[in-house]
């Protein structure tokens, strides 16, 4: 038993093979602590090196998003001055009153074009607005934004724009035949031939002489032929972007022996619109003929479009040489609305419910078609319905002074007949008018010479298309959502001024309105009463009750143009009689005025298309 615990107690040596193993570890454990400071050391100045990046990097990222808010300054400065809440610098001349003449007034096409874009003396290649934006004195390709600008510590932009549809360039063709369906017409002898002219882009702004193409005439020795036969000439335009017309055109006269010749074209307008386009004709056209055949170019002036779009480019400085790009595509129209004449009344679906329309007796009242900022030709003074003739007839000779042309031209037509059709097109009916008027629809005295036809706004050709102008489609659209998102939509009764004379506005008032005066466009639903000495510059559209009354003396003077029309707003309905009185005392002027129509339709806001970051 003792023996066995003595060798319990018994201290067992390792032997000697296991004392050299555990000799050989000595030091591993200081080379394990060496590897592992030399990691943590590594972290360490990978810890430091990385925030001493980050505090670089945190202080280069300041000029990059400084310059990329001066690009987006530059964007704002631009979209405040094509919005025309920006003068010029150097302002011209005043007009009368101190107003600023229509000519020192930004539009797309002014803003594209370096002479008007940009100031006297700017040697820029591109148009920036520099007329309107203050670039820098010593640092010329840029505005700085602040005061003593540098390019190591300062921000600044610079502004290009361009026109992404090349509006300018004007390319159409044409396709003309005579009443018989062909581009050649015969009639006892004589033949008319039609060619086309080539389909060859032209830069036509400011405008320049064009061809509708080219009419030849011969006919046999010896005979005289009476020639009486229709001249159709469809216009179709490829760009700036595509639109058509149709032009009609009467082909009469007699060619002979002894060198009679008065064959002629008498086209039934003198100006035809495709999309923005100005086509200005010349009727009578007289025509040369010989028996060999000699021929007439059908001359056409043709002015370009108004641009629709433009790309604002801005290049934002930032300091050490910090730059951002950024681009903005503005629509130039929300809404496009191109009245035929100062005054356009739509008529009654029913033909039975004539309008009612006084003008009033007194020589002080005036009403011209003339375009008082000379960029549009003659128009009507009033455009109306085909029924509505007797009304419109016996109202503009009941005393006022109703001219669409100085008084050296009296003898002018004075009322148009709007070509409204159904469904509604953009084309204009090349038939707009009955002829002859065998059955008038009211009885009236048939005119001597047809009032020439105008082109229908579209949003009047059916009443449908007027509730959608005033409401959208599903009544959360059209003008009325522009003018609740600028605060200026009003569903009880206004009386005052609505909007500014010379710098405009848009104002909606769904219900009834006493006006004072005002600019920019107007939208009434209800009745709208035009006080004494109202002046008022843009569009006033009284559509809905479509009721207009005058009251009290004093001069009333609207330039711009008038639309009115009578439906129901509730969404169902035809057009109804409307009623336009402004008989009141006093005197007043009703002028076309074109400029006022394109500011006023820029009061719903530009439509901002997209920005994007290059």
């Amino acid at each position: 038993m003792r023996a066995g615990l003595n060798t319990m107690k018994r201290r067992q040596k390792p032997n000697i093979t296991s004392r050299r193993r555990r000799h050989n570890e000595r030091g591993a454990a200081l080379i394990m602590m060496l590897l592992i400071s030399m990691l943590l050391l590594a972290a360490g100045g990978a810890l430091i090196m990385t925030t001493a990046m980050t505090a670089t990097t945190v202080y280069d990222s300041t000029p990059e998003a400084q310059a990329y808010y001066a690009a987006e300054t530059g964007l704002e400065d631009a979209l405040n001055v094509l919005r025309g809440n920006r003068p010029p610098n150097n302002v011209g001349a005043p007009g009368p009153g101190g107003t600023v003449q229509d000519a020192d007034k930004i539009s797309f096409r002014r803003a594209i074009m370096n002479n008007t874009s940009n100031t006297a003396g700017d040697s820029s290649a591109l148009p920036r607005l520099s007329r309107w934006l203050n670039y820098h004195p010593n640092f010329t390709d840029r505005a700085a934004i602040g005061p003593n600008y540098s390019p190591l510590n300062g921000t600044a932009y610079a502004v290009t724009l361009r026109d992404p549809d090349n509006s300018a360039s004007v390319r159409y063709t044409v396709m003309g035949k005579f009443g018989n369906n062909s581009t050649v017409f015969s009639v006892g002898g004589a033949v008319l031939t039609y060619t086309p002219p080539p389909s060859n882009p032209t830069n036509s702004f400011p405008a320049v002489a064009g061809s509708l193409g080219t009419i030849t005439i011969s006919y046999p020795v010896g005979v005289t032929v009476s020639v009486n036969t229709t001249l159709t000439l469809n216009i179709n335009q490829i760009s700036p972007w595509p639109a058509t017309y149709t032009v009609l055109g009467k082909v009469s006269g007699i060619v002979g022996p002894a060198g009679v010749k008065t064959i002629a074209v008498n086209f039934n307008e003198a100006t035809a619109v495709l999309g923005g386009t100005l086509l200005q004709l010349t009727s009578p056209l007289p025509l040369n003929a010989s028996v060999a055949g000699a021929t007439t170019v059908v001359p056409v002036t043709i002015t370009a479009p108004e641009p629709r779009r433009l790309v604002v480019s801005s290049i934002g400085y930032g300091p050490k040489g910090a730059m951002k790009h950024l681009e903005m595509t503005l629509d130039n129209f929300n809404f496009a609305i191109r009245p035929p004449s100062p005054i356009c009344i739509r008529g009654a679906d029913d033909p039975s419910q004539p309008m009612t329309f006084d003008l009033g007796s007194s020589n002080a009242k005036r009403y011209i078609g003339v375009d008082a900022s000379g960029q549009q030709p003659v128009a009507p003074a009033v455009a109306i319905s085909l029924h509505d003739w007797t009304a419109a007839d016996t109202g503009i000779k009941k005393g006022a002074t109703v001219q669409p042309s100085p008084p050296a031209q009296a003898d002018d037509p004075k009322l148009a007949i709007l070509d409204h059709t159904i469904p509604p097109s953009m084309v204009p009916n090349p038939n707009p008018v009955p002829d002859p008027w065998a059955s008038p629809p009211n009885p009236a005295p048939v005119p001597a010479i047809l009032p020439p036809p105008a082109v229908t706004p579209d949003f009047l050709r059916t009443a449908n298309a007027a509730r959608e102008f005033l409401y959208g489609a599903n009544g959360n659209g059209g003008l009325r959502a522009k003018a609740r998102a600028q605060n200026r939509y009003f569903d009880t009764p206004f009386n005052g001024l609505a909007g500014d004379y010379n710098t405009g506005g848009f104002t909606f008032v769904d219900h009834n309105c006493e006006l004072d005066g005002g600019g920019g466009l107007l939208v009434v639903t209800g009745n709208l009463v035009l006080k004494g000495n109202s002046d008022f510059r843009g569009i006033i559209l009284v559509m809905g009750n479509g009721r207009v009354t005058r009251s009290g003396g004093g001069n009333a003077n609207i330039r711009g143009a008038w639309i009115v029309a009578n439906f129901s707003l509730n969404g169902s309905g035809n057009f109804g009689a409307p009623s336009f009185d402004v008989s009141g005392g006093g005197g007043s002027t009703f002028e076309f005025d074109w400029a006022a129509i394109v500011s006023a339709n820029r009061a719903a806001g530009l439509s901002v298309g997209g920005v994007s970051e290059r």
